[in-house]
Protein backbone atom coordinates (compact mmCIF):
# COMPACT_ATOMS: atom_id res chain seq x y z
CA UNK A 1 0.00 0.00 0.00
CA UNK A 2 2.80 2.23 0.78
CA UNK A 3 4.40 1.83 -2.40
CA UNK A 4 1.60 2.29 -4.20
CA UNK A 5 0.84 5.63 -2.34
CA UNK A 6 4.42 6.66 -2.95
CA UNK A 7 4.09 5.63 -6.60
CA UNK A 8 0.91 6.94 -7.32
CA UNK A 9 1.93 11.08 -5.27
CA UNK A 10 5.33 10.35 -7.79
CA UNK A 11 2.86 10.16 -11.08
CA UNK A 12 1.03 13.31 -9.97
CA UNK A 13 3.74 15.47 -8.89
CA UNK A 14 5.62 14.84 -12.25
CA UNK A 15 2.01 15.65 -14.27
CA UNK A 16 1.51 18.52 -12.06
CA UNK A 17 5.13 19.46 -12.89
CA UNK A 18 4.75 19.06 -16.55
CA UNK A 19 1.53 20.69 -16.51
CA UNK A 20 3.28 24.37 -14.97
CA UNK A 21 6.51 23.56 -16.94
CA UNK A 22 4.19 23.91 -19.73
CA UNK A 23 1.35 25.64 -19.88
CA UNK A 24 -1.21 23.55 -19.60
CA UNK A 25 -3.66 22.40 -16.90
CA UNK A 26 -4.12 19.16 -14.88
CA UNK A 27 -7.51 19.48 -16.36
CA UNK A 28 -6.03 19.15 -20.16
CA UNK A 29 -3.46 16.52 -18.82
CA UNK A 30 -6.18 14.76 -17.65
CA UNK A 31 -8.64 14.99 -20.94
CA UNK A 32 -5.11 14.21 -22.68
CA UNK A 33 -4.60 11.02 -21.09
CA UNK A 34 -7.99 9.82 -21.68
CA UNK A 35 -7.95 10.60 -25.45
CA UNK A 36 -4.60 9.23 -25.56
CA UNK A 37 -5.87 6.14 -23.98
CA UNK A 38 -9.39 5.84 -25.91
CA UNK A 39 -7.73 6.50 -29.47
CA UNK A 40 -4.28 4.96 -29.03
CA UNK A 41 -2.13 8.31 -29.72
CA UNK A 42 0.66 8.79 -27.85
CA UNK A 43 0.00 11.98 -25.04
CA UNK A 44 3.17 13.83 -26.10
CA UNK A 45 1.99 14.32 -29.75
CA UNK A 46 -1.30 15.63 -29.00
CA UNK A 47 0.30 17.61 -26.25
CA UNK A 48 2.39 19.37 -28.99
CA UNK A 49 -0.65 20.01 -31.41
CA UNK A 50 -2.36 21.57 -28.43
CA UNK A 51 0.33 23.99 -27.80
CA UNK A 52 0.79 24.61 -31.62
CA UNK A 53 -2.93 25.25 -32.18
CA UNK A 54 -4.19 27.11 -29.23
CA UNK A 55 -1.17 27.43 -26.61
CA UNK A 56 -3.91 25.43 -24.23
CA UNK A 57 -6.14 28.19 -24.56
CA UNK A 58 -9.67 26.11 -24.48
CA UNK A 59 -11.63 29.40 -25.65
CA UNK A 60 -9.21 29.81 -28.84
CA UNK A 61 -11.29 30.99 -32.08
CA UNK A 62 -10.82 32.44 -34.97
CA UNK A 63 -13.33 33.79 -37.75
CA UNK A 64 -12.83 32.94 -41.85
CA UNK A 65 -13.07 36.03 -44.17
CA UNK A 66 -16.51 35.44 -44.66
CA UNK A 67 -17.68 36.21 -41.20
CA UNK A 68 -18.59 32.40 -40.58
CA UNK A 69 -16.57 30.33 -37.63
CA UNK A 70 -13.12 29.25 -38.01
CA UNK A 71 -11.08 26.80 -35.86
CA UNK A 72 -12.02 26.54 -32.53
CA UNK A 73 -11.11 25.23 -29.14
CA UNK A 74 -7.62 23.04 -27.84
CA UNK A 75 -7.29 21.71 -30.82
CA UNK A 76 -8.91 23.94 -33.33
CA UNK A 77 -11.07 21.94 -35.37
CA UNK A 78 -13.02 23.84 -38.02
CA UNK A 79 -16.83 23.30 -37.02
CA UNK A 80 -17.68 20.82 -39.90
CA UNK A 81 -14.51 18.36 -38.70
CA UNK A 82 -16.08 18.89 -35.18
CA UNK A 83 -19.27 17.56 -36.00
CA UNK A 84 -17.92 14.89 -37.76
CA UNK A 85 -16.27 14.14 -34.86
CA UNK A 86 -19.14 13.73 -32.63
CA UNK A 87 -18.29 17.44 -30.44
CA UNK A 88 -21.70 19.09 -29.59
CA UNK A 89 -19.68 22.01 -27.98
CA UNK A 90 -15.87 22.54 -29.18
CA UNK A 91 -14.86 25.05 -26.53
CA UNK A 92 -15.21 21.72 -23.96
CA UNK A 93 -11.98 20.48 -22.89
CA UNK A 94 -13.08 16.82 -23.06
CA UNK A 95 -15.02 17.08 -25.93
CA UNK A 96 -12.66 18.97 -27.95
CA UNK A 97 -9.25 16.82 -27.09
CA UNK A 98 -11.39 13.68 -27.46
CA UNK A 99 -12.88 14.87 -30.64
CA UNK A 100 -9.39 16.61 -32.12
CA UNK A 101 -7.12 13.43 -31.09
CA UNK A 102 -9.57 11.18 -32.79
CA UNK A 103 -9.52 12.93 -36.13
CA UNK A 104 -5.47 12.99 -35.49
CA UNK A 105 -5.67 9.14 -35.23
CA UNK A 106 -7.45 8.79 -38.41
CA UNK A 107 -4.62 11.37 -40.03
CA UNK A 108 -2.15 8.63 -38.77
CA UNK A 109 -4.23 5.85 -39.38
CA UNK A 110 -5.06 6.85 -43.48
CA UNK A 111 -1.22 7.54 -43.54
CA UNK A 112 0.10 4.34 -42.17
CA UNK A 113 1.58 5.92 -38.94
CA UNK A 114 3.96 8.45 -40.87
CA UNK A 115 3.99 11.22 -38.22
CA UNK A 116 5.01 14.29 -40.43
CA UNK A 117 1.78 13.47 -43.11
CA UNK A 118 -0.77 13.23 -40.64
CA UNK A 119 0.05 16.73 -38.88
CA UNK A 120 0.45 17.96 -42.68
CA UNK A 121 -3.54 16.26 -43.22
CA UNK A 122 -4.41 17.67 -39.94
CA UNK A 123 -2.62 21.25 -41.01
CA UNK A 124 -3.70 21.37 -44.82
CA UNK A 125 -5.90 18.71 -45.37
CA UNK A 126 -5.97 15.42 -46.37
CA UNK A 127 -6.76 16.37 -49.54
CA UNK A 128 -3.94 18.57 -50.10
CA UNK A 129 -1.33 15.70 -48.85
CA UNK A 130 -3.33 13.76 -51.68
CA UNK A 131 -2.46 16.43 -54.16
CA UNK A 132 0.89 16.87 -53.66
CA UNK A 133 1.86 13.32 -52.98
CA UNK A 134 3.37 14.02 -49.40
CA UNK A 135 3.96 17.71 -47.45
CA UNK A 136 2.26 20.15 -49.19
CA UNK A 137 4.28 23.26 -50.62
CA UNK A 138 2.74 25.50 -47.83
CA UNK A 139 5.02 27.58 -45.41
CA UNK A 140 2.37 27.65 -42.95
CA UNK A 141 2.26 23.78 -42.59
CA UNK A 142 6.25 23.17 -42.84
CA UNK A 143 6.43 26.01 -40.17
CA UNK A 144 3.87 23.95 -38.29
CA UNK A 145 5.43 20.72 -38.64
CA UNK A 146 9.16 22.19 -37.52
CA UNK A 147 7.70 23.69 -34.17
CA UNK A 148 5.67 20.44 -32.99
CA UNK A 149 8.89 18.98 -34.01
CA UNK A 150 10.56 21.19 -31.55
CA UNK A 151 7.44 20.53 -29.07
CA UNK A 152 8.22 16.48 -29.08
CA UNK A 153 12.02 16.98 -28.77
CA UNK A 154 11.29 19.48 -25.57
CA UNK A 155 9.04 16.37 -24.34
CA UNK A 156 12.23 13.58 -24.61
CA UNK A 157 10.41 12.01 -27.49
CA UNK A 158 12.26 11.74 -31.40
CA UNK A 159 12.35 14.58 -33.26
CA UNK A 160 10.61 14.30 -36.92
CA UNK A 161 12.57 14.01 -40.24
CA UNK A 162 12.82 17.97 -40.93
CA UNK A 163 14.57 17.16 -44.19
CA UNK A 164 12.05 15.19 -45.91
CA UNK A 165 9.59 18.11 -45.46
CA UNK A 166 10.66 18.96 -48.95
CA UNK A 167 10.51 15.49 -50.63
CA UNK A 168 7.31 14.31 -51.45
CA UNK A 169 5.82 11.53 -49.38
CA UNK A 170 8.39 11.43 -46.69
CA UNK A 171 7.57 8.91 -44.28
CA UNK A 172 8.63 9.18 -40.50
CA UNK A 173 7.39 6.05 -38.04
CA UNK A 174 5.16 6.64 -35.98
CA UNK A 175 6.03 5.55 -32.22
CA UNK A 176 2.68 4.93 -31.05
CA UNK A 177 0.77 2.76 -28.80
CA UNK A 178 1.28 -0.17 -31.71
CA UNK A 179 5.05 0.10 -31.12
CA UNK A 180 6.43 -2.38 -27.96
CA UNK A 181 8.45 1.14 -26.93
CA UNK A 182 5.30 3.09 -26.08
CA UNK A 183 5.96 5.87 -23.59
CA UNK A 184 10.02 4.84 -23.25
CA UNK A 185 10.94 8.42 -25.19
CA UNK A 186 8.73 10.36 -22.29
CA UNK A 187 11.02 12.05 -19.42
CA UNK A 188 9.64 13.02 -16.76
CA UNK A 189 10.89 16.25 -15.11
CA UNK A 190 13.63 16.16 -12.65
CA UNK A 191 13.31 16.70 -8.73
CA UNK A 192 14.56 20.44 -9.28
CA UNK A 193 11.75 20.86 -11.93
CA UNK A 194 9.14 18.65 -9.96
CA UNK A 195 9.83 21.20 -6.99
CA UNK A 196 10.11 24.30 -8.78
CA UNK A 197 6.57 23.68 -10.45
CA UNK A 198 5.01 22.59 -7.04
CA UNK A 199 6.34 25.80 -5.23
CA UNK A 200 4.85 27.74 -8.57
CA UNK A 201 1.76 26.40 -8.39
CA UNK A 202 0.86 26.69 -4.52
CA UNK A 203 2.99 29.14 -3.58
CA UNK A 204 4.43 26.98 -0.65
CA UNK A 205 8.40 27.08 -0.20
CA UNK A 206 10.10 23.86 0.49
CA UNK A 207 12.04 24.39 3.13
CA UNK A 208 8.52 25.72 4.85
CA UNK A 209 7.04 22.77 3.92
CA UNK A 210 9.19 20.22 4.65
CA UNK A 211 9.10 22.38 8.37
CA UNK A 212 5.82 22.09 8.86
CA UNK A 213 5.72 18.06 8.15
CA UNK A 214 8.20 18.15 10.98
CA UNK A 215 6.68 20.15 13.39
CA UNK A 216 3.16 18.07 12.71
CA UNK A 217 4.74 14.83 13.06
CA UNK A 218 6.08 15.98 16.25
CA UNK A 219 3.06 17.01 17.63
CA UNK A 220 1.63 13.47 16.87
CA UNK A 221 4.28 12.18 18.34
CA UNK A 222 4.05 14.34 21.87
CA UNK A 223 0.19 13.12 21.51
CA UNK A 224 0.95 9.90 21.33
CA UNK A 225 3.65 9.82 24.18
CA UNK A 226 1.34 11.48 26.13
CA UNK A 227 -1.27 9.20 25.81
CA UNK A 228 1.07 5.80 26.21
CA UNK A 229 1.79 8.03 29.45
CA UNK A 230 -0.99 8.33 30.90
CA UNK A 231 -2.08 4.51 29.83
CA UNK A 232 1.53 3.57 31.90
CA UNK A 233 -0.12 5.58 34.63
CA UNK A 234 -3.85 4.18 34.46
CA UNK A 235 -2.69 0.66 34.87
CA UNK A 236 0.09 0.92 37.46
CA UNK A 237 -2.98 2.40 39.70
CA UNK A 238 -4.48 -0.81 39.07
CA UNK A 239 -1.99 -3.08 40.16
CA UNK A 240 1.84 -3.60 39.47
CA UNK A 241 1.85 -6.60 38.05
CA UNK A 242 -0.03 -5.64 35.01
CA UNK A 243 1.61 -2.67 34.69
CA UNK A 244 4.88 -3.77 33.87
CA UNK A 245 4.20 -5.42 30.53
CA UNK A 246 2.59 -2.45 29.41
CA UNK A 247 5.95 -0.49 30.86
CA UNK A 248 8.21 -2.00 28.75
CA UNK A 249 6.29 -1.50 25.76
CA UNK A 250 6.26 2.24 26.50
CA UNK A 251 10.42 1.90 26.94
CA UNK A 252 10.20 -0.03 23.34
CA UNK A 253 8.00 2.69 21.59
CA UNK A 254 9.84 5.78 23.03
CA UNK A 255 12.75 4.38 21.65
CA UNK A 256 11.70 3.96 18.51
CA UNK A 257 10.09 7.29 18.31
CA UNK A 258 13.37 9.17 19.56
CA UNK A 259 14.70 7.01 16.85
CA UNK A 260 12.59 8.33 14.08
CA UNK A 261 12.39 11.78 15.47
CA UNK A 262 16.42 12.13 15.13
CA UNK A 263 16.56 10.39 12.01
CA UNK A 264 13.70 13.36 10.48
CA UNK A 265 15.73 15.90 12.68
CA UNK A 266 18.97 15.26 10.82
CA UNK A 267 17.77 14.91 7.46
Amino acid sequence: MQKILIIFVSLLLSSIAFAALSGSTPEIEAAITRASIKHGVDPELIRSVIKAESEFNPNAHSTLSSGKPGAEGLMQLMPATAAEMGIVDSFNIDQNVDGGTKYLAQMLSAHNGDITLALAAYNAGPGNVRKYNGVPPFAETTNYITKISGFLTAQGAPPLNLASLSSAGSTVPHAGFASSATFAAIVLPTNAQVMSAFEAGTGLNASNLKFGIKALFFVVMFIWFGWQTMSIISVWSAGRLKAFPAFFTWIRSSVVMLFILGFIRLS
